[in-house]
């Protein structure tokens, strides 16, 4: 060894014939600062954006070693990339490292690849993405409905801008932001993501691309007035969440404590929540409500978690959600009679 190790550089592939830099060393950069990737060279003779075409093209970990002319000698570097791929099989990004070939580069930062499948209403993700928040591989599960996966954040401001590229992907359409993840050891981690839209056939949705930059970063914690509205609604019985009912499906609980009678977690797709012939009924009710301020009061029926394969008759009061996104998504408030 003759030195410290350079940084990892990471590089978002989400869209075919795209990439970006979005982070070097832990420290997140946006998708719209269009840096250059040959900034990363070394060497003019060494070509960035052509050695990361070969490195996509290959499966696995890619390596190639230059010899560089110098006035003192000859110098060999190194390059190596390592694919992020996601869970359909598509690369979503490359980690890069460029240094002294006789360095050792170290593992990359974590990172991680989901998608947000629409048709199907669930978050396809990898094993890898699992235990970014310390699942045992043992527990991986391929599939997760989005209120599942996003019931492990405690702090996510952002969730309107999330939804509105997930519910509605349209090309060029992209998203990022931080999250703050509770761990399986009990500690707080801070997940930058950035996703893009994708619509390929049978993967329409969106890629979603996660890094770890808790030690860059300092993780957000729960905002304290929220905590007290949650805690005070749980203690009346009322469960708040956002559904998004042109698709039938629940999204994200508002509250700490989902409602005991409901089986949303372990479930094929998000639409499992509610019997079938009782999501028609929500999107009726949803689309009365566009453009106004009122709200519906209806009676559904809710996968049991008491007696599994039975339905629960539930109340849900059906609000509208601000803004355009409202076209897409509502706030309901679950209790029982």
């Amino acid at each position: 060894m003759t030195g410290s190790s350079p940084d990892w550089t990471l590089i978002e592939t989400l869209v075919p014939g795209e990439m970006n830099i979005v982070a070097k060393g832990g420290n997140p950069r946006s998708l719209t600062e269009s840096l250059s990737l040959q900034r990363l060279s070394p060497d003019p003779k060494i070509v960035i954006d052509a050695f990361l075409k070969r490195a996509l093209d290959a499966s696995g970990r890619h390596e190639e070693v230059t010899e560089l002319r110098r006035r003192n000698g000859t110098m060999a570097i190194k390059l190596v990339a390592d694919p992020v791929v996601g869970p359909t099989g598509a690369t979503h990004a490359l980690q890069l490292w460029i240094g002294a070939a006789d360095l050792d580069p170290g593992p990359p930062r974590t990172a991680s690849a989901v998608s947000w499948l629409l048709e199907k209403g669930v978050i396809a993700q990898t094993q890898e993405a699992s235990m970014m928040s310390g699942v045992e591989p043992a527990a991986h599960v391929p599939e997760r409905t989005p209120a599942e996966y996003y019931a492990k954040s405690i702090r996510f401001d952002d969730t309107a801008g999330l939804f509105a590229l997930c519910l509605a992907p349209a090309e060029g359409g992209h998203w990022e932001g931080s999250f703050s993840v509770l761990h399986a050891d009990g500690r707080i981690m801070r997940w930058h993501c950035h996703a893009r839209a994708c619509l390929e056939p049978g993967e329409v949705g969106v890629r979603v691309l996660w890094h770890d930059v808790t030690d860059t970063i300092e993780p957000d914690k729960p905002i304290l007035d929220v905590l007290a509205r949650q805690r005070g609604l749980e203690g009346h019985g009322i469960y708040p969440a956002l559904l998004a009912p042109p698709h039938g499906y629940l999204a994200m609980w508002l509250c700490e404590q989902p409602p005991p009678w409901v089986q949303w977690r372990d479930v094929s797709s998000g639409e499992e929540v509610f019997h079938p012939e009782d999501r028609p009924l929500i999107a009726a009710a949803h689309r009365r409500l566009l453009g106004s301020d009122g709200h519906e009061e209806i009676t559904v029926r809710t996968n049991s978690r008491e007696q599994p394969g039975t339905w629960t008759p539930t109340r849900m009061r059906i609000s509208g959600y601000p803004g355009d996104l409202g076209r897409y998504l509502a706030v309901v408030d679950m209790y029982r009679d």
